[in-house]
């Protein structure tokens, strides 16, 4: 079984996805969502609030912080993580 494991953040979110592109099946996803389940970064909406209404930006940390989260939740879930390619 190859197992692969997609990653999408976005500007709110970050989504993990686990698939098995052999059988091309979706064995797991988990999304985690910036203001919601890392609200101590102060980015209710994904990024810092700026007195300059065109500058976006947010903390690297908090995307790491993303990535951490859903692969822990991946993994509570009982996902084969050891089997990623």
């Amino acid at each position: 079984m190859a197992l692969y494991l997609g990653i999408d953040s976005s500007t709110q979110s970050l989504k993990a996805l686990l698939a098995d592109i052999g059988s091309g099946r979706i064995l797991a996803v988990e999304s985690v969502n910036f203001g919601k389940d890392l609200p101590h970064f102060g980015c209710p909406e994904g990024v810092l609030e700026n007195s300059d209404p065109l500058v976006k930006h947010s903390p690297p940390a908090m995307w790491l912080a993303a990535l951490d989260l859903a692969l822990e939740r991946l993994h509570a879930k009982g996902a084969p993580m050891g089997e990623i390619l």
